[in-house]
């Protein structure tokens, strides 16, 4: 699956497997659908790395930390 636009650090699958989160050196986290196995939005606000991209357990938010030393969190 490609969207990325640099290495990515961290991936995590929501608790029933139909979404993937994904943090990137391109300082986004991309949202994917895993049945259609293409990413449906982009968040974009790091001005560094992202380096973590983690779903709330309900799914509904993603936290991401990055290097430029914040945590933001996406409304999914």
């Amino acid at each position: 699956m490609k969207g990325h636009s640099a290495p990515v650090k961290s991936i995590q699958f929501n608790r029933d497997g139909t979404m993937l989160c994904s943090g990137s050196d391109d300082k986004t986290v991309k949202l994917w659908d895993v049945a259609k196995r293409k990413f449906t939005m982009t968040f974009a606000g790091h001005t560094n790395w992202v380096r973590s991209a983690q779903f709330s357990i309900d799914s509904r938010m993603i936290a991401s930390g990055s290097d430029d030393k914040t945590v933001r969190l996406w409304d999914v």
